[in-house]
C-alpha cells in the first residue's frame, strides 16, 4: 500500500488501471478476463470532461439546490465530448431527481431524463450507470417497480457487488410492503458502501417505522457520526425517542446534543411535532430562523413558521404563513402528476385556514392516488396527514379509523408518539382511542 505512482496527470486512466492491477495482484485476485483487458474504463479520453463528470456526481449526491449545478457540469462535459455516455447517465439521474422532489416541473424533467438515459444506452449498451439511470426513471418517474427492478437486476448480473443497485432493490421492496426483505437488501448494500450516510439514515427510519427501535438508534448514531453537520439526521434521532418511549426527556437530551453541532432551529423546522413540544425552549433560535438560514423546502418552512405562530397564539401571523404554504402547494399540485402531487400537505394547509371541506377533499384524494397497497412508504404518510386533518376539524371517529390502520402496519405512528404529541389531545377521553392505545401498547 506504500507504493508511489509518479505520472503525468494526462495519463490518469492508465494510472488508475495500474493501481487496480497492483491491488489485485497483492490480494492474489485472479483476473478472469486476462491481463490485457482494462480494469478501468474511462469512457472518455478528455480529462476535463472526466473531472466535470465527477464534480457533477458529487453535486447530485448533495441533493437540493446542488442538483442544477450538477446538471450544468454534465452538460459542460458533453460539450467537450458529445459521446460521453457517463455524462448522459448523470444528466438522466439529475433530471429524474429534480422532477421527483418537485424542484422542477416533472412534465419537463422526466422526458429529458428518459431521453438522456436512452442516449447513454445507445452509446454504451452495457453501461451500468445508464441502466441505473433508466431504472431510476421507471422507479421515481413512474413508480413502475417491475421495469425498475429489471434494470437494477441487469446491473447486478454484471456487477454483483453494486451497492446502489442492491439498495435500490431494497427501497422498491419497501414500497411493495416487503419490509423484512427490504431491510435485508439495504443492510447488504450498506455493508458494501459503509459511508453512504443518506442510505444509513433511511435504513434507520425504516427500522423506526417497523418499531424496531434499538436498531433504528444504532443506525442514527452511525449516520450522525458520519455526517454530524446535517440537521435532518439529528431530527430523526430526536423523533425516535418520541416514537420509542414517548420520552420528552430523552428527546430533549438528543436535541441538546444536536445543538452543539447544528442550529437547533434547523432540527425543529422539519417537524411540526417537535415544534409543538420544544418551541418554547428554543424560542430565540426559532425567531432567528429565516428561509435562507433554514435551507429547507419553502412549503416546509412556511408550515413550520405557521405552527410556531399557533404555539404562541399569534393567530393572524400563523394564518399568513399557512396561506403562503397554500400558494406554494397549489402550484405544485397543478404541475405534478397526480400520484406525486403533495395534496395531503395542501390539505393540512387548508385545515388550518378553516377550509375543512377542501382539506378533506385533498387529503382523501392524496390517499386514493397513492394507497398503501401501491406504495407502503408514501401511502402511510398520506394516511397520517388525513388523520391530522380529521382530528383538527373534530372528525374524531374518522381520525381514529386512520390511526387504527396505521398502528397495524409499519408507519410513522406509534402509541408512545400518540400519547406525547399535543396534536392528539382532543382524542384523550375518547373511549375508542383509549382502547386503541391499550391494544397496541
Amino acid at each position: 500500500w506504500s507504493e508511489r505512482y509518479d505520472r503525468e496527470m494526462e495519463d490518469i486512466f492508465a494510472i488508475q488501471d495500474e493501481i487496480a492491477r497492483a491491488i489485485a495482484d497483492r490480494l492474489k485476485v485472479s483476473l478472469e478476463d486476462g491481463a490485457d483487458t482494462p480494469l478501468v474504463k474511462p469512457h472518455t479520453e478528455n480529462l476535463e470532461a472526466y473531472q466535470l463528470y465527477l464534480k457533477g456526481r458529487a453535486l447530485l449526491y448533495k441533493r437540493g439546490p446542488a442538483i442544477p449545478r450538477g446538471l450544468e457540469c454534465f452538460k459542460q462535459a458533453l460539450a467537450l465530448d458529445p459521446d460521453y455516455a457517463l455524462a448522459y447517465a448523470g444528466l438522466a439521474d439529475g433530471n429524474t431527481t429534480l422532477g421527483y422532489y418537485g424542484l422542477a416541473p416533472a412534465k419537463e424533467t422526466m422526458p429529458q431524463a428518459t431521453e438522456a438515459a436512452t442516449k447513454a444506452l445507445e452509446l454504451a449498451p452495457d453501461l451500468n450507470e445508464a441502466h441505473m439511470a433508466l431504472g431510476d426513471y421507471f422507479y421515481y418517474g413512474h413508480r413502475d417497480y417491475e421495469n425498475a427492478l429489471d434494470e437494477y437486476r441487469r446491473v447486478l448480473e454484471r456487477e454483483p457487488g453494486n451497492a446502489r443497485a442492491i439498495m435500490w432493490i431494497g427501497w422498491i421492496q419497501r414500497r411493495q410492503g416487503k419490509w423484512e426483505e427490504a431491510v435485508a437488501s439495504v443492510e447488504k448494500g450498506v455493508e458494501l458502501d459503509p459511508r453512504n450516510y443518506s442510505e444509513i439514515a433511511d435504513l434507520g427510519t425504516m427500522h423506526m417505522w417497523m418499531r424496531q427501535y434499538p436498531e433504528a438508534e444504532r443506525h442514527f448514531d452511525r449516520v450522525i457520526a458520519l455526517a454530524p453537520d446535517i440537521p435532518e439526521y439529528h431530527r430523526r434521532k430526536v423523533t425516535l425517542y418520541l416514537h420509542w418511549e414517548g420520552s420528552r426527556e430523552r428527546a430533549r437530551r438528543a436535541l441538546q446534543e444536536a445543538a452543539h453541532r447544528v442550529d437547533p432551529a434547523r432540527v425543529l423546522v422539519g417537524s411540526p411535532t417537535l415544534i409543538r413540544l420544544f418551541a418554547h425552549e428554543y424560542a430565540e433560535a426559532l425567531d432567528r430562523l429565516t428561509f435562507g438560514s433554514a435551507r429547507v423546502d419553502s412549503a416546509v418552512y412556511f408550515l413550520a413558521k405557521a405552527e410556531l405562530g399557533q404555539q404562541r397564539n399569534q393567530t393572524q401571523l400563523a394564518r399568513e404563513y399557512y396561506d403562503s404554504a397554500r400558494v406554494v402547494l397549489e402550484g405544485r399540485v397543478r404541475e405534478r402528476p397526480v400520484q406525486f402531487a403533495p395534496r395531503h400537505e395542501l390539505g393540512l394547509a387548508y385545515t388550518e385556514l378553516g377550509r375543512g371541506a377542501e382539506a378533506i377533499r385533498e387529503g382523501q384524494a392524496a390517499v386514493e392516488a397513492l394507497p398503501v397497497s401501491k406504495d407502503a412508504r408514501q401511502g402511510p404518510l398520506r394516511l397520517e396527514a388525513l388523520a391530522r386533518i380529521y382530528v383538527t376539524i373534530a372528525e374524531y371517529e374518522a381520525a381514529i379509523d386512520q390511526l387504527e390502520f396505521l398502528l397495524s402496519i409499519p408507519s410513522p405512528i406509534s402509541v408512545p408518539l400518540l400519547r406525547v404529541d399535543p396534536l392528539w389531545d382532543p382524542l384523550r377521553d375518547h373511549p375508542r382511542f383509549q382502547a386503541l392505545l391499550a391494544k397496541y401498547e
